[in-house]
């Protein structure tokens, strides 16, 4: 476990962007589950302790996802900011337990929905959609979106979420930042229309997510129609989005020649 302050200045970002840290916050990597007992023990001896930032850096199963979730959820008084998850593997998705990575998301997600100071989700490469460059692996892919599915249910619970920090006109704050960046949203193309759909059902799902990061998600021309092209009534609570880095008008193929969209 590692407690640091961050040196950061008011306008600097983070110096490692695999490990985010809050300019002027406490920052803890944990490193196995262990550290997050030994802290959270020290922490309700003295509530005044501020907790701003868990970076959890050790692959998490269910059973240590719902460890995890039991934790954090533990005491109504642990005041958590920012809830960062990092070194996710992409595990082998077998026939009769395809849902293995969606239970451990939903355990991650249902914290930012539960727990009343949570307004800031770093799901950063996740893979919720899989993994083909898997070193010594066989790719993993989930080419029947349920991980995808049960994380947008769970986000959408966050996103409506009462939270004790903001309120933004009367309207709640689910979600101040929710980056997403990285998850292979669409599974390298296999569930684009899919993956559209459960797009955007969370954009027109009530509350708010201030900053939502969709970048480097494979989110291609299917995906963009069919999630952006329906939203009859627009983008509901997201100030912020971030797009970049996906397929939208075209893609490079493996020798960099570019391909527009047929449309």
């Amino acid at each position: 476990m590692g407690g640091k302050k961050s040196k950061l200045g008011k306008n600097q970002g983070s110096v490692d962007p695999d490990d985010p840290v809050l300019p002027y916050r406490t920052t803890f990597k944990l490193y196995n589950i262990n550290d997050l007992k030994r802290y959270l023990r020290m922490y309700k001896k003295n509530y005044k302790l501020s907790l701003q930032h868990l970076i959890i850096r050790f692959e998490l199963s269910p059973k240590l996802g719902n460890e995890v979730r039991r934790l954090l959820l533990s005491d109504e008084n642990i005041k958590l900011e920012k809830l960062s998850i990092r070194n996710q593997v992409p595990v082998q998705l077998l026939s009769f337990r395809e849902d293995l990575r969606g239970r451990i998301i939903k355990s991650i997600c249902e914290i930012a929905s539960e727990n009343k100071y949570i307004i800031d989700l770093d799901l950063k490469g996740f893979y919720v959609g899989g993994k083909l460059d898997i070193p010594k692996e066989t790719p993993q892919m989930d080419i029947k979106g349920i991980t995808l599915k049960i994380m947008i249910e769970a986000l959408i619970q966050a996103k409506n979420a009462e939270k004790n920090q903001e309120k933004n006109n009367d309207m709640k704050i689910g979600l101040r930042s929710l980056n997403l960046a990285n998850n292979n949203i669409t599974s390298t193309g296999q569930i684009s229309r899919f993956a559209g759909v459960q797009l955007k059902a969370l954009f027109q799902a009530p509350g708010v997510i201030k900053k939502l990061d969709l970048s480097s998600n494979d989110i291609d021309f299917t995906c963009a129609t069919h999630c952006f092209g329906e939203l009859h009534s627009g983008i509901i609570g997201v100030e912020e989005l971030d797009l970049s880095h996906n397929q939208l008008c075209g893609e490079f193929d493996e020798w960099g020649y570019w391909y527009p969209n047929p449309m």
